[in-house]
């Protein structure tokens, strides 16, 4: 396996475009505790999380 000594800079550069162009609407995603007194509803994204 090979390492890439320039990683933590291409994840930085990564990182900091998420930040900048995620969007006003992005909220974490609650811990998994969270999921599990939320039943599924078939209208949504099971995915997304709850609101």
């Amino acid at each position: 396996m090979s390492w890439d000594r320039h990683f933590n800079e291409k994840l930085l550069t990564i990182e900091t475009w998420w930040q900048t162009h995620r969007g006003p609407d992005w909220t974490p995603i609650p811990p998994p505790p969270a999921w599990w007194n939320t039943p599924p509803t078939p209208d949504r994204d099971p995915f997304a999380p709850p609101k």
